[in-house]
């Protein structure tokens, strides 16, 4: 059995080779990544550009949302093509070899934050505007929309500033110095020393110390610092060449593709909460408190965006009823528009996290250990909002798109008809030339019965007179 996080077994067919473990997540991630890039790209440009064109204060509010949500989902794009250079370009084959400085390193880093920024800015900003929707549809329907002025601006400015404050502390909190206890995961020693191999945790490292200084007793326990702890271990070496160098395993450095670290490995610090006076003793508290509360954020948005819409949608039956429209033909379509375009947003909302959030539960749980489902997470959940959601939030990206695709269409009909009909053309053209063929060889075949004939007829007329 390996532990492919233990750099001891790093390059073997069972641990991974590339940060991108095939050639469909490798492609998958290019694909997904230029899209995101591309769409989002465009709903942040059309949406910065019309703000200050804002009439209404619900206008303003709409814009500012919509471009939040790009941004967040533009952050996903950029997070997967960083990814796949580093994957394609920089590591390749050989990552196996360079886990350490990827792990540890500021790269890794960057791209986890990226990643987590992107993701939460976009759901903040998706359950701040299905609320914004739902409260004026249902409380403020048959008010006159009021122009922008200077406090409706400010408003929308605190929305928007308390959304990337909060989706920056999640992000970045991880990595501040002062929480080490908490989010290191282990330390990465110089491969000279053979002492500590791989990246070791606190557990290892109580181990490792205990027997080298020779005591079970409270001076080295699950209680000590990193701080602590570094101390220890260069108490171990002799200090002719200076102290021995290390890097500590950041909060990110979980997994080839750096993500939040919603799936807690069984023997992670961070599981290990209480104090020990020997090593037997360690008990795994369930998980991290951290993993559920982000899970139980994320949750919560979920539910907020799919009970908004919905009440979006009946609210708008009803007015539709109420109106003497409900038969309207044009009163129709817009109802199956609104219903089409709300169970996407819920689907896809669905789809990205509610899944994700169960597996992490049951992960955390100990029902069954899904580490290695990472890489998938990455490739497909992350994406599938980020991808779609310009679709859905963006009018002219989704029109643009529509025109293009029923020029593709048109196109794609003209040249088969143009193939069918050259194809028709020949087979009657071969038709013709056969039939022609055919006739030229009647003609042919009258002749040759024609000389026959008289050829039979002249030997006729010989052999009567011959005899007389």
């Amino acid at each position: 059995m390996y532990d492919c996080f233990d750099l001891s077994d790093e390059c073997n067919s069972t641990c991974e080779k590339r940060i991108l473990k095939n050639w469909i997540l490798q492609v998958l991630c290019w694909v997904m990544g230029v899209l995101a890039l591309i769409f989002n790209s465009y709903t942040v440009f059309c949406g910065l550009k019309t703000l200050q064109d804002s009439g209404t204060r619900s206008m303003l509010t709409n814009k500012a949302m919509v471009s939040l949500i790009g941004s967040g989902d533009l952050f996903i794009g950029l997070y997967l093509i960083m990814l796949s250079f580093y994957d394609s370009f920089v590591y390749g084959n050989g990552f196996c070899r360079h886990q350490p400085e990827w792990y540890t390193g500021t790269a890794c880093s960057i791209l986890g934050v990226i990643s987590t920024v992107g993701s939460q800015l976009s759901l903040f900003a998706m359950a701040s505007l299905s609320i914004i929707r739902m409260h004026k549809l249902t409380f403020k329907k048959m008010s006159i929309p009021r122009p922008v002025n200077r406090n409706s601006v400010i408003k929308v400015g605190f929305l928007v500033t308390g959304i990337i404050t909060a989706s920056l502390a999640i992000a970045v909190t991880p990595l501040m110095p002062s929480l080490e206890e908490y989010f290191v995961q282990g330390m990465y020693y110089d491969p000279a020393y053979k002492v500590f191999i791989g990246f070791p945790n606190k557990e290892k490292h109580v181990k490792v110390l205990q027997a080298h200084y020779n005591t079970t007793n409270s001076n080295i326990t699950m209680d000590l610092t990193w701080k602590q702890i570094s101390d220890k271990v260069d108490g171990m070496f002799t200090q002719q060449h200076g102290l021995l160098s290390r890097r500590p395993v950041h909060f990110y450095g979980n997994d080839g593709v750096c993500l939040f670290k919603y799936f807690v490995r069984s023997d992670d610090a961070r599981r290990i909460r209480q104090t020990i006076q020997n090593i037997a003793d360690i008990t795994d508290q369930k998980g991290d408190p951290v993993v559920w509360l982000m899970l139980g954020v994320n949750l919560v948005c979920f539910i907020i965006i799919s009970v908004c819409y919905i009440v979006i949608y009946i609210q708008t039956r009803i007015s539709s009823r109420r109106s003497g429209q409900r038969h309207n033909p044009e009163r129709v379509r817009e109802n199956r528009s609104i219903q089409n375009k709300i169970t996407l947003i819920v689907a896809t909302d669905f789809l990205c996290w509610v899944p994700f959030i169960v597996i992490s539960g049951m992960h955390n749980l100990e029902f069954f250990d899904a580490t290695d489902w990472y890489v998938t997470y990455a490739m497909i959940a992350l994406p599938l909002n980020s991808v779609i959601n310009p679709l859905i939030y963006e009018k002219t990206l989704a029109e643009f798109l529509g025109r293009k695709l029923g020029e593709v269409k048109r196109l794609i009909r003209l040249s088969i008809s143009a193939v069918m009909s050259s194809v028709a053309r020949f087979i009657q053209s071969r038709s013709e030339d056969i039939q022609s063929g055919n006739n030229d060889l009647d003609v042919i075949q009258m002749e040759h019965i024609r000389v026959q004939e008289d050829r039979e007829l002249s030997n006729q007329v010989l052999a009567e007179t011959e005899n007389r």
